[in-house]
C-alpha cells in the first residue's frame, strides 16, 4: 500500500512540527472509501487522504453502528495505528523518535516541509516488530493493507 507522510512547520519559536502519515483514498478498495466517512486532502492539495487509522481498521469496525462498543475498539485501533505511524514516520524521517506521534513535535532545528511518498512493502522489513504493544501485528503485512 502506498501512503504519504508528511512534516509541516507550525509557526513559533522554537520550531514546532506536525508529523503524520495517511493512505491515498484511491490505494484503498472501493468497500473500504465507502465506509470511511472522514477523508480530505488535508490541506496537501494531493487529492484524497484517509487516516491510518481507517486504513488499518477491520472492515466489520467500519461496518459498525456508533456506540460504545465501537468506541472501544476505535480506541485500540487508533492506538495500534499512533504506534504504525510512529515506526513508519521514524523511518522516513530519522528526527522522529517517539513511540507515538504527538500533536506537535519541538524541532532543534529548522526543517522544511516534507511530503514523502512511499511503498508499506518496502518499509515493513526496517518496523521492528516486536516493539508494537498489540497482539494486531498482522496489520503491518502490507498484503492485508
Amino acid at each position: 500500500m502506498d501512503v504519504l507522510a508528511t512534516r509541516v512547520r507550525v509557526t513559533g519559536a522554537p520550531p514546532r512540527y506536525q508529523y503524520r502519515l495517511y493512505a491515498p483514498f484511491d490505494a484503498l478498495s472501493p468497500e473500504r472509501q465507502s465506509l470511511i466517512h472522514y477523508h480530505s486532502d488535508f490541506g496537501h492539495g494531493l487529492g484524497l487522504l484517509a487516516r491510518m487509522s481507517e486504513a488499518i481498521a477491520p472492515m466489520t469496525w467500519l461496518e459498525m453502528s456508533p456506540g460504545h462498543e465501537k468506541l472501544a475498539q476505535g480506541r485500540a485501533i487508533h492506538d495500534l495505528a499512533q504506534q504504525i505511524e510512529a515506526r513508519v514516520l521514524s523511518i522516513l524521517f530519522t528526527e522522529v523518535t517517539n513511540t507515538r506521534v504527538p500533536p506537535l513535535t519541538e524541532g532543534r532545528s529548522d526543517l522544511p516541509d516534507e511530503r514523502v511518498r512511499a511503498r508499506v512493502a518496502q518499509l515493513v522489513s526496517h518496523v521492528h516488530r516486536p516493539a508494537l504493544e498489540t497482539s494486531a501485528i498482522h496489520l503491518l503485512d502490507p498484503r492485508r493493507l
